[in-house]
């Protein structure tokens, strides 16, 4: 019989791929759960092999974070109602795993295996782009593609599978059933896409998906990088000036033949970033302002070993089912904001401890790299987390491979033979 020889890279590639598609899954189990733990254990087998060797340099600002989120999880078995204990344990096994991940992975020789995490998700990406303009285009003609595959056929999904905005309209989510974890995805392809058509493509996605984080995240990510871009005084290549010269063209062209409903799209969408003149008319947009607008409140209501350690993992919810009654009747939910949701996680102490962790590392980055891409990429997803939160499990573990390779001297955005050439390979 032929041995099976296992590649690590191949699997890393698949991990990235699958990592930010949370409605693909098995047995109500989703795809980056099930590669995370398949990983924890290979990290395990080689750890023996390897003598528990690591680095006397891993960072130790992560693990107070972690020490702060595992007492926080005890806290949480001890004190919460049932329904918001659930999954504790499964998400404190989750969360040694990606430690002892990146523990492992510090001190790992071989970048390419981390690089092709990396190359995984830029494929995803791209991927998943295309899929949102399927989504669109049929969603326009009456057809839910993604209840239809992910539910009806594949089974994978027992509810509809598909976000919609309050007026009824499809929110692209590709392969997430919340169109909120799709904004960080088309931010990294658009940010690694050497091609301008690639880039074009992510842009035009982002301003038709309907998400407000994900239109105002890229065009901040856009505007920041075109400042640090006259700040270098780089020409623009003749090829991108072409086609964009002709794309402003035929913009101009389909405005002034279509100008009633371009004007209607236009205003739409200006009207959804608008959050000061929604905060009082709409909903969702109440509710996020409000999350900030009730620190210093929810702060002043909570008792203070809950101030230093906060509610518990995915927790966050509580402080306002408990304090305002609101959303009391739909069981266990977060916060969706990156700050307040790991405020009311894990408490002041956990909240410093992993900024701490994540600006140290930030600034290191562009610091050894001198590249201002850093600036923009982490600049643009943390100014998107006062919008939504957008800090899934994948994105923490991005980061985390991010700031490893980063320790090894590579630059993710000058690789040799960069993320786009080779993630198809």
């Amino acid at each position: 019989m032929r041995k099976i020889k296992f590649n690590l890279s191949t699997f890393m590639k698949w991990f990235g791929f699958f990592a930010p598609a949370p409605i693909i899954s098995l047995f109500s189990i989703t795809a980056y759960v099930w590669f995370l733990m398949f990983l924890f254990l290979i990290v395990i087998v080689y750890s023996f092999k390897d003598k528990f060797r690591y680095s006397k340099q891993f960072d130790k600002s992560y693990l107070s974070y972690t020490l702060i989120v595992y007492i926080s999880s005890i806290l949480c078995l001890l004190r919460m109602p049932d329904i918001w204990k659930a999954d504790i344990v499964t998400l404190t096994i989750q969360f040694t795993a990606v430690l002892l991940i990146y523990i492992y992975f510090d001190n790992y020789k071989n970048v390419a295996v981390t690089i092709a995490f990396i190359k995984g998700i830029y494929l995803s990406s791209v991927v998943q782009m295309i899929w949102g303009y399927l989504q669109l285009v049929l969603g326009y003609a009456g057809v839910d593609l993604n209840t239809i595959v992910f539910g009806k056929i594949l089974h994978m999904y027992t509810g509809i599978a598909t976000h919609y905005a309050q007026a009824g309209e499809i929110k692209v989510s590709a392969f997430c059933w919340n169109a909120g974890n799709f904004a960080p995805l088309m931010i990294l392809g658009y940010l690694f896409s050497k091609s301008i058509y690639l880039k074009i493509a992510f842009i035009v996605i982002s301003f038709i998906s309907g998400s407000r984080t994900l239109m105002f995240g890229m065009s901040f990510c856009i505007l920041i990088k075109l400042i640090a871009f006259f700040k270098k005084k780089e020409r623009i290549p003749k090829k991108e000036m072409t086609i964009i010269s002709c794309l402003t063209l035929l913009g101009f062209a389909l405005f002034i033949l279509n100008s009633n409903m371009v004007i209607a799209k236009i205003s739409n969408s200006l009207s959804s970033l608008n959050v000061i003149a929604n905060y009082r008319t709409e909903g969702s947009t109440n509710t996020h302002v409000m999350y900030l607008l009730r620190i210093l409140d929810v702060t002043f209501k909570n008792d203070t070993l809950t101030n230093l350690l906060g509610f518990g993992p995915k927790c966050s919810g509580y402080a306002f089912v408990k304090h305002y009654n609101f959303y009391t009747d739909i069981g266990k939910w977060c916060v969706e904001c990156d700050y307040i949701n790991c405020l009311w996680n894990y408490g002041y102490l956990g909240f410093g401890a992993y900024y701490f962790w994540l600006l140290k590392n930030i600034i290191y980055c562009k610091k050894k790299s001198k590249n201002c891409m850093y600036v923009v990429l982490f600049l643009t997803l943390l100014i998107m987390g006062f919008m939504y939160n957008i800090t899934f499990n994948w994105v923490s573990l991005l980061f985390i491979f991010i700031f490893i390779l980063n320790n090894h001297g590579v630059d993710i955005f000058e690789l040799e033979n960069n993320i786009q050439h080779n993630a198809l390979k």
